[in-house]
């Protein structure tokens, strides 16, 4: 959703007078944050004896596994928008949604996350080590 239609809603439905601007500069400060994790879970999964990839450089039909699951949204992200409109813009995304994505595997609460986030304490997922 664009920043001027989320600063809409949040006013429309909470009260909240947020500008566009204001949410943009939220986003680059969570993708800031959420790097070390990121970094952290990237380095997890190339130690990892099996990363849940298919590796076999043969095109598998679609079955709906894990990996084509967190594929999802990214790719259905650049079919509605066609791309980001910067490349600040995607790399946060880049940061941001494999940060929640698992979080929610993990059954944690993605509003808590979010906030030890934006207190300067972002969570690092289980098992993972910084």
């Amino acid at each position: 959703m664009p920043y001027q239609r989320t600063a809409e809603v949040l006013n429309e439905l909470a009260g909240l007078g947020i500008s566009p601007a204001t949410l943009q500069r939220t986003v680059r400060v969570a993708a800031t944050r959420l790097e070390a994790p990121v970094n952290a879970i990237r380095r997890a999964l190339i130690a990892a004896p099996v990363a849940h990839a298919d590796e076999t450089g043969r095109r598998v039909p679609f079955d709906n596994n894990q990996v084509e699951r967190d594929l999802r949204m990214p790719r259905l992200k650049q079919k509605v928008s066609g791309c980001f409109r910067s490349d600040t813009g995607g790399d946060a995304f880049a940061i941001i949604r494999p940060c929640l994505s698992t979080r929610r595997k993990q059954s944690d609460d993605l509003f808590n996350s979010l906030v030890l986030t934006f207190q300067g304490q972002p969570p690092v997922p289980q098992g993972v080590a910084e």
